[in-house]
């Protein structure tokens, strides 16, 4: 999950304070946070993979899933990616 859409993304990362809220769902190969390296993860607005997450090198809020599951339920951050406009991960943080 992340806290917004592709087109709401923030100039300046998300403070680590469990303030922001995830609810946009995002899909990735991924399978946990600890595997993202920059910048060979992309994500997508979809679940066939097809349409690039378009971040537009904007900062989103994400909620990773729980241990063993494949879908994020919404809730506070864990953390933060900045994302390009062809769903690569050009920079992270977890919190």
């Amino acid at each position: 999950m992340f806290s917004s859409k592709a087109s709401q993304g923030k100039d300046i990362a998300p403070l680590c304070d469990n303030t922001t809220f995830c609810y946009v769902p995002v899909y990735t190969s991924v399978t946990s946070i600890g595997n993202v390296y920059t910048p060979d993860t992309l994500f997508f607005e979809n679940p066939t993979f097809s349409v690039p997450f378009r971040g537009n090198n904007k900062y989103f809020a994400f909620k990773a899933p729980a241990a063993g599951e494949q879908e994020a339920a919404q809730g506070f951050l864990q953390g933060w990616l900045q994302i390009d406009n062809t769903g690569r991960v050009v920079s992270f943080r977890e919190c």
